[in-house]
């Protein structure tokens, strides 16, 4: 706590109050407000024989894009007390878990499962986002374990600038097989002993 001198009186500082409040990637997508339902006390007098809850709501700001970690203050919103400085509220906000995405900065992203067939071969991927549209991504490239499929401003709004949006990051966890009989094994490796060849017919 610090002391602040006011005209002849000392009075104490209280240090601040810090919250921590979780916001979903919806609400961090969209932004608005989010009213908080906070108690104080109110000491009426110096001996604190006189007290009462008081219930207030805050509300706090939410921006498109709001980082991780943001701090957003209310000052002066703790308990009154006789001879102090009530103290300042911190809510540091945090991202709530999301059953599909993740988020990196101003991008999201997201894992999708698919089988060593569609690894070789090329699959759908169907998306669906959290300003509830649904669209299909076609993979027609060989998808190894490192293979990322970035999906240009299907991301979260950028802060500074919120029509403009990140990146919506596809990464693949291949499911290979654990098993694979004799006969599988033959024609698979028949197939990459045997790569089909480009052939260009030439006119003489």
């Amino acid at each position: 706590m610090d002391l602040v001198a006011k005209g002849k009186e000392i009075v104490i500082n209280d240090k601040p109050i810090k919250k921590t409040l979780q916001l979903s990637l919806k609400e961090i997508f969209y932004g608005g407000m989010k009213k908080i339902k906070i108690r104080k006390l109110i000491f009426a007098d110096a001996e604190k024989s006189h007290t009462f809850l008081k219930e207030k709501i805050l509300t706090v700001p939410i921006k498109p894009g709001l980082p991780t970690g943001t701090e957003i203050i209310f000052t002066e919103e703790g308990d009154q007390r006789p001879n102090r400085i009530p103290a300042d509220i911190i809510f540091t906000t945090e991202d709530k878990t999301h059953e599909i995405y993740k988020r990196e900065g101003d991008n999201l992203l997201m894992t999708v499962d698919i089988v060593l067939k569609d690894a070789l071969l090329g699959t759908i991927v169907t998306v669906h986002t959290l300003d509830d549209r649904t669209f299909r991504v076609p993979i027609t490239s060989i998808t190894t374990p490192d293979y990322r499929k970035y999906i240009p401003g299907e991301g979260l709004p950028f802060l500074q600038n919120p029509n403009e949006r990140g990146d919506l990051i596809i990464n693949f966890k291949i499911d290979f097989p654990i098993y694979l009989s004799v006969a599988s094994k033959n024609y698979m490796k028949k197939a990459f002993d045997n790569p089909v060849k480009d052939v260009t017919n030439k006119i003489v």
